[in-house]
């Protein structure tokens, strides 16, 4: 397993861990997967929401539906697993949400790898792309060498 930290302009520290096998250790958090990795791992995961994939999601009705979730969980985690657009959605709700105290985020695609650290957050409003932006505190990405997949 190989780790690097740094800090930039978006976040205040962020950790990046490579490795075999960090799917299997998972944090306890509330689990947000997107639905067409569920597809292809499947097997290896429980106890998640499923969401699906693609710029679409990036809504502000989105972010409530996450807050809803983080409403009725008790933990103060959270996971994504996913690309970029569930990454963004799930990490502009976190940066916005006062009891959401760790993100943790497993990447599934090459983009989705590096830009949370380096473009911060951002969710779609009145049609425009990215329009609400947040940066981000802390935040560890996990990269997973068998979670790069194609959908």
């Amino acid at each position: 397993m190989r780790r690097i930290t740094f800090t930039s302009e978006s976040v205040d520290k962020c950790q990046l861990i490579f490795g075999k096998d960090l799917i299997n250790s998972l944090p306890q958090s509330i689990r947000i997967v997107d639905s067409g990795f569920k597809k292809v791992y499947g097997k290896m995961l429980k106890d998640e929401y499923l969401m699906p994939g693609g710029e679409h999601i990036k809504s502000i009705d989105r972010v409530f539906e996450i807050y809803q979730l983080v409403r009725t969980s008790k933990s103060k985690a959270i996971t994504v697993i996913g690309g970029g657009s569930i990454i963004d959605l799930v990490g502009y709700a976190s940066a916005g949400h006062t009891e959401i105290e760790k993100l943790f985020l497993f990447p599934t695609t090459t983009v989705s790898q590096i830009m949370p650290a380096v473009n911060g957050f951002g969710v779609n409003f009145e049609f425009v792309k990215d329009l609400l932006s947040s940066i981000a505190g802390s935040i560890l990405i996990k990269g997973y060498p068998l979670s790069l997949y194609k959908s």
